[in-house]
């Protein structure tokens, strides 16, 4: 599923997903976000790269199904944001629609760190 969204972002966006791919300790094949590092430790991946270098994360209504959560995907958009600013380019973020109240809280929480005309919804 998560790949199904990161494909349809990469299309919309004029991007590519993004993702680097290496052998586990049995040769299985693991394909996996580009992280984004700080200090030493991944502190959250880049979904996509959009059509002018945009860094994306793709998500659905799930990165807010409860507190911890939703505090982990508030962090992650601000590496983003640090990482995009580094590169001197946007970060963003598209969703797959939810209509919980606990949704449109992720929707405006996200625009908080990210900016409106940063935040997308897909469409279903």
């Amino acid at each position: 599923m998560a790949l199904q969204r990161e494909l349809r972002v990469a299309e919309i966006s004029g991007g590519r997903v993004a993702a680097v791919s290496r052998l586990d300790k049995d040769g299985n094949l693991i394909i996996e976000d580009i992280p984004i590092i700080r200090n030493g430790q991944v502190v959250s991946g880049i979904d996509v790269i959009g059509r002018n270098g945009e860094l994306i994360q793709v998500g659905g209504p799930g990165k807010n199904a409860n507190d911890k959560v939703f505090a982990r995907t508030k962090n992650a958009l601000e590496a983003l944001k640090d990482e995009a600013l580094l590169r001197g380019v946007k970060a963003q973020v598209y969703y797959e629609q939810g209509n919980s109240s606990r949704f449109n809280d992720l929707v405006l929480e996200s625009q908080r760190i990210l900016g409106k005309k940063n935040v997308f919804l897909l469409p279903n």
